[in-house]
C-alpha cells in the first residue's frame, strides 16, 4: 500500500490535534511524572501499545506497514500532544484509524500513566526506566 502523501498526513495530523484539543479541554492530568508513574506507564505501553507503536529503537513492522493511515511510531517521534489529549485518544480511540478505545479495558489511572509516560518519553530518567522483561 502506498504511503500517504505529505500534505495528506499534515492535514490529517492538524485535524486530529484540533479535535483532541477540543475534547481534552478542561481535563487535567491527576498524576505527577514521578519515577513510579513513568515506570508504570512505560510497562503498560510495552505490553499493550508497542505492538503497533514500536519500542525504543525498534519500530513496529506491523504498525508501519499494515495500517492506513500508518501508526505513529513513538520511539522515533514522540506524540506532539499533551497528556490530557493522549488520555482522550487512548480512552476513546481515533475514528477512521486503527486506534481503538481502551475505555472499559483498562482503568483511567492506567490510561493516565501511559499518557504521562508518552508526554515524557524522550526525557524519562534512567532510574525511572522499566526493567527489561527477562527472556523466557
Amino acid at each position: 500500500m502506498p504511503r500517504p502523501r505529505r500534505w495528506s498526513r499534515s492535514f490529517r495530523r492538524q485535524l486530529l490535534q484540533a479535535s483532541l484539543a477540543r475534547q481534552a479541554r478542561g481535563l487535567t492530568n491527576p498524576l505527577q511524572p514521578t519515577g513510579e508513574v513513568l515506570r508504570a506507564g512505560q510497562e503498560i505501553f510495552k505490553n499493550d501499545c508497542a505492538g503497533c507503536h514500536g519500542e525504543q529503537g525498534k519500530p513496529s513492522l506491523w504498525g508501519t506497514q499494515c495500517f492506513y493511515p500508518r501508526v505513529p511510531q513513538f520511539n522515533d517521534q514522540p506524540p506532539n500532544l499533551t497528556a490530557p489529549q493522549m488520555f482522550v485518544a487512548i480512552k476513546y480511540g481515533i475514528r477512521y484509524s486503527g486506534m481503538g478505545g481502551w475505555n472499559g479495558q483498562i482503568s483511567d489511572e492506567k490510561i493516565w500513566q501511559v499518557a504521562t509516560f508518552l508526554e515524557h518519553i524522550k526525557s524519562v530518567p534512567p532510574e525511572a526506566q522499566a526493567s527489561p522483561t527477562p527472556a523466557q
